[in-house]
């Protein structure tokens, strides 16, 4: 009986660790590229166009009940910027745009994440472009699920900033009457919790010390 309290009280110690740690640390989370995009809408003479870019590694750190270890870190590779347009897309690419061979990449950052409802945030965040950086308020929304036996997370989140904020026109293309100044940016992000390293077996003598213990 003296045998059998050790090992209820051992596996309930081991139960309330493994509980605290899941409860209070924010995972890793992997982006699945094929199921995410980044899209932006832009005005033309009149009309909104859309694009969108290919290619944005991203680190996710993400907890519901660890916000403050939560966190998102992209960068986006402005060469993969895609409009359906070839010779605007080299507009994009060229020095009076985003000058991809001076500033190759965008950075976004969060550094607070809040709680607004139920699966939905605000995470205060830095978007960097050329060299321009400009703090962006970032309202998202963040369902996790479970699909084929993983843990999945679905973001979606809509902001607005001005192009010219970050220096996106010099010349010719600073004028708003032909592409406006707003450039709404949609991301619909996936990803899949990474996988965690199995904790090491404990020491059979720490065991029978745990039972030993109780007795």
């Amino acid at each position: 009986m003296k045998f059998s309290i050790g090992i209820l009280v051992f596996f309930m110690m081991g139960w309330a660790a493994g509980a605290w740690a899941t409860d209070t640390a924010a995972a890793d989370w992997r982006l699945l590229p094929a199921k995410s995009s980044l899209v932006f809408i832009f005005g033309q003479a009149g009309t909104d166009e859309k694009g969108q870019f290919h290619s944005f590694p991203s680190q996710l750190k993400f907890g519901a009940d660890a916000l403050e270890q939560s966190g998102f870190d992209v960068k986006v590779d402005m060469k993969s910027v895609d409009t359906g347009d070839k010779d605007r897309d080299e507009i994009l690419l060229s020095k009076d745009m985003f000058d991809v061979k001076q500033w190759p990449q965008a950075h976004f950052k969060t550094f607070k994440i809040e709680k607004h409802g139920e699966n939905e945030y605000q995470a205060d965040a830095e978007l960097t472009i050329r060299d321009q950086t400009r703090p962006l308020p970032f309202p998202f929304r963040l369902v996790i699920s479970e699909e084929q036996g993983k843990q999945v997370f679905r973001l979606q989140s809509e902001v607005t900033f001005n192009r010219l904020d970050f220096g996106v026109g010099q010349g010719e293309w600073k004028a708003t009457t032909w592409i406006p100044d707003p450039v709404k940016v949609i991301v619909d992000i996936q990803a899949e919790r990474a996988s965690v390293a199995a904790a090491p077996p404990d020491n059979p003598s720490s065991t029978q010390s745990s039972a030993a213990a109780v007795k």
